[in-house]
């Protein structure tokens, strides 16, 4: 397994805290895609998984006649 760990600073940052902390943890091996195309293929994969979840939400699919399909 491949960990990619990023620290980036905060916007409002507090007393105690003064970064966000992020980690992605794939199969993928560093010949088959480097760090930040690593990091923007799942901001995009979390981004489309954010709009189906919308798209659930918003339509009520959760109650549609044919939700075991």
């Amino acid at each position: 397994m491949r960990v990619v760990f990023i620290r980036a600073k905060k916007f409002q940052p507090t007393l105690f805290e003064r970064y966000d902390y992020h980690a992605w943890v794939t199969n993928m091996g560093e010949r088959e895609m480097n760090n930040e195309k690593l990091i923007d293929f799942y901001k995009k994969r979390g981004n489309a998984e954010n709009f189906i979840c919308e798209l659930e939400n918003g339509f009520n699919m959760h109650h549609f006649p044919c939700q075991s399909l």
